[in-house]
């Protein structure tokens, strides 16, 4: 299990920052809470998990900026790694399974009225195999 906490507020000259003029020092990204765990099954080589990133509203917008919409995505994922051949691993992932629209809060100029922000793609599958050697 794991949790992290992130309160990034940004300002320059003691006024609130945007992602344009913070380009350089920092994004404004408000705060940020994130909470996951794995759980392996050594007897089958198999390995769940999951994690939880609930991103909350920020409304210190610069004057005349926006204020940024909150959001939440759940990912989750299953990992076989089987006994008698442990250099291979296969893995299954959902991504945002609930299929929320957000867009990511280090994205550029979101809080811009003038600017359509760069949508996260939605629920996603993925199935990957690797090998070490």
């Amino acid at each position: 299990m794991r949790a992290k906490y992130a309160d990034i507020d940004v300002t320059i000259n003691g006024q609130p920052a945007d992602s344009e003029t913070g380009t350089y020092l920092a994004t404004p990204m408000g705060q940020i809470i994130t909470l996951g765990g794995a759980h392996r099954f050594r007897d089958w080589g198999l390995t769940l998990g999951a994690d939880l990133e609930v991103v909350l509203d920020y409304n210190k917008a610069a004057p005349g900026n926006l204020p940024l919409k909150g959001y939440e995505v759940f990912n989750a994922f299953a990992e076989y790694s089987p006994l008698e051949y442990s250099n291979l691993t296969f893995r299954a992932e959902i991504r945002n399974l609930f299929d929320r629209t957000y867009a990511d809060r280090a994205t550029y100029g979101q809080e811009f009225g003038t600017v359509t922000p760069l949508y996260q793609p939605g629920r996603a599958f993925l199935l990957s195999a690797s090998a070490k050697f």
